[in-house]
């Protein structure tokens, strides 16, 4: 994440302003990956600049399987990999932050499957047992602007 939100960045004040793939607007969690590979296609493939990207911040957090749903792409709605992201999935991210079920919802990545994207429910009561570390400054190579990857 770029340096100026890491004040804020297990907040779940953008998800909350803007919503997302997994969230509506007025829900309150934090995106985050199973590998910094994915975290960097992720950056990327939302982004519309042509400059290189500035260092990040990275963050590494652990969280216990016993506190974490799985979704597996047969459980999720058949237009869960639609472009611009559906009401469908948005649905069931808000159900399952609703419910407190648990701290973490891994979902399969859109970009990546079977990689996984781990959603954090921040207001979670056992939200404070999740360990992170970090941030950490990650810089990310000039080679991965669109121009390079042409």
């Amino acid at each position: 994440m770029p340096s100026k939100y890491s004040t804020t960045a297990f907040s779940g004040e953008g998800a909350f302003l803007t919503g997302g793939r997994w969230n509506s607007p007025g829900v309150r969690v934090v995106y985050t990956t199973s590998s910094i590979a994915l975290a960097v296609l992720e950056v990327l493939a939302y982004r519309k600049a042509k400059k290189p990207l500035a260092p990040r911040h990275l963050y590494r957090v652990t969280l216990s399987e016993a506190k974490l749903r799985r979704l597996h792409v047969e459980d999720l709605p058949k237009d869960w990999d639609s472009y611009p992201h559906p009401e469908s999935t948005q649905q069931l991210g808000d159900a399952w932050a609703a419910s407190g079920d648990t701290v973490g919802l891994a979902v399969p990545s859109m970009l990546a499957a079977p990689e996984v994207n781990v959603i954090l429910n921040v207001q979670h009561p056992d939200f404070s047992i999740v360990e992170i570390e970090g941030p950490e400054l990650f810089p990310i190579s000039a080679r991965l602007t669109p121009d390079a990857l042409r």
